[in-house]
């Protein structure tokens, strides 16, 4: 009856609202590639994510530590994660939008550097307004400046309870179309009289 498709439909639309504001994870690729020095001609690749709340009012500038979630970049033989790659800067743009970042393993909230002092040292500034970067790495004799670098958002999957949403409402179409729910009668179960 028409009490059952609308008990099926309360459901279904019940389980897609979401329970609450969920943080969301904001993931990009990024590649880096060396274009003087001792490694010019090394490339590598890596992946960062950070919370989505940074992007939410427009504008705004982050220049603190410890604000990527996920870190994953292996340059020269040393592998990075978050713990050991630190965020220089984070800025949006508009409301969602990432405008600029900075991250490397010699970070603060006054910047970042690559020093000689440190063989180790490299950082990643990139621009989303022009598309650009940098990316600087150091060793023993000095520091290099390489402008080759990308960064790439990675596409975020629906969550779950839109998934479910999805799926209830095509469940419900099939059965609207099959003929086994109707408006004014409700479910009709094959070989049920």
């Amino acid at each position: 009856m028409l009490r059952n498709f609308k008990l099926i439909a309360a459901t279904i639309l019940l389980a897609g609202l979401p329970l609450g504001a969920q943080p969301a994870t904001v993931s990009y690729d990024f590649t880096a590639a060396a274009t003087s020095g001792p490694l010019a001609g090394d490339a590598a690749s890596g992946s960062l994510s950070f919370d989505d709340s940074l992007l939410a009012v427009p504008n705004t500038n982050y220049a603190l530590a410890g604000l990527l979630s996920d870190v994953s970049f292996t340059w020269d033989g040393t592998t990075f994660n978050a713990s050991t790659a630190n965020t220089g800067q984070i800025s949006s743009g508009a409301a969602d939008q990432l405008a600029l970042l900075a991250f490397g393993d010699n970070c603060s909230a006054s910047g970042c550097i690559a020093s000689a002092a440190d063989p180790n040292d490299w950082f990643i500034s990139y621009s989303l307004a022009d598309k650009s970067g940098r990316f600087v790495y150091a060793d023993s004799a000095g520091s290099y400046v390489s402008s080759d670098v990308t960064l790439s958002p990675i596409p975020t999957p629906l969550p779950a309870a839109a998934w479910l949403l999805l799926s209830g409402a095509l469940l419900g179409v099939a059965l609207l179309r099959s003929g086994r729910l109707t408006p004014n009668s409700g479910l009709r179960l094959k070989g049920a009289v």
